[in-house]
């Protein structure tokens, strides 16, 4: 009797789930907003689009070593990038400038994009450690008064499943920590989808027209050349130079690449990575965002700033 009574109380507080389990374990439907306008924030303009561009073609022409890739792509950056925009921004479409049109709508669709995910989570082996996975459905923005609906399939990388692993560990009781995490979306993808909205394509066409006729590349090189002797670069022991003629072609082969990107502004190419503190709530069956949940979006040659804000609320299924 005595055997069956301590199977019964195991399995009532198994089913509390304060045998094993933390109170936080399970699978939640989540719904929340993006702050995604970070690549439109701190005045960034279409000369920072192109600079990132130029910037990218020389890190390739130059090899710089692994170790030292980060620190020297900041050198690049911090060589060329006044001398793009001194050149580009004079001349960019005003509609694309900040302040522009275009430039206010974007602004304001990318802060309010709403999210849909199912998110399950579990204890990870070290005591007190968590893991999850989180499976994107839907993104989600509005404009002049429509809702505009994206499954997430349309925005993945490989047509499949937007999906991103959790780590973390739980820091007091109920309260989590999120290891940043990388979801593979096309961001660039994401905005197409609001600029087709906003402008129609031969407007686009025009737009990036209007970008590459701003880019003067004898006049860049003319502005970053030292003395009509190229450029020479250094980080720790490691060093390289680049001719007039090196700079000039690299910046040739940066110019068709506007074509391919969302109004000649953003790459397709680019990386959302969150993380912060997440609360649950046992009587209301729900895991929210911490004030300080969010990430990095990555625009080459580096995350642009600010932070991007995520807020969620995940409630148990």
């Amino acid at each position: 009797m005595r055997t069956m009574h301590l199977a019964l109380l195991s399995l009532l507080l198994a089913s509390c789930g304060v045998v094993g389990e933390p109170r936080w374990t399970g699978t939640y439907a989540a719904s929340g907003t993006w702050d995604l306008g970070g690549p439109l924030a701190n005045d960034r303009t279409v000369g920072d689009a192109v600079a990132d561009l130029f910037v990218g073609q020389l890190v390739e022409v130059l090899g710089i070593p692994s170790l030292l890739e980060d620190q020297a792509e900041g050198v690049v950056d911090k060589a060329v990038r006044p001398a793009v925009k001194a050149v580009v921004d004079p001349y960019a479409p005003p509609e694309l400038s900040p302040g522009g049109s275009i430039y206010k709508v974007l602004g304001a669709t990318l802060t309010q994009v709403k999210v849909e995910s199912e998110l399950t989570l579990e204890k990870d082996v070290l005591p007190g450690s968590m893991k999850g996975k989180e499976i994107f459905t839907s993104f989600a923005f509005e404009h002049e008064g429509k809702t505009y609906t994206l499954d997430a399939v349309e925005l993945s990388k490989l047509g499949v499943d937007v999906t991103t692993e959790w780590k973390g560990k739980e820091t007091q009781a109920d309260q989590l920590q999120v290891d940043g995490h990388a979801v593979e979306i096309e961001f660039g993808e994401l905005v197409q989808k609001m600029a087709d909205q906003i402008v129609d394509v031969a407007g686009q066409a025009e737009l990036k027209g209007e970008v590459k006729a701003a880019v003067s590349c004898d006049q860049i090189v003319a502005n970053i050349s030292k003395d009509g002797k190229g450029l020479t670069l250094a980080v720790a022991d490691w060093s390289a130079s680049l001719d007039d003629q090196q700079l000039k072609d690299a910046c040739a082969k940066a110019v068709p690449m506007i074509d391919e990107q969302v109004l000649g502004l953003f790459s397709k190419d680019t990386t959302i990575e969150l993380g912060g503190t997440a609360t649950y709530d046992p009587p209301a069956g729900e895991l929210k965002s911490g004030e300080d949940f969010g990430g990095l979006i990555g625009i080459a040659p580096r995350p642009v700033a600010p932070r991007l804000h995520a807020a969620f609320t995940a409630k148990r299924k």
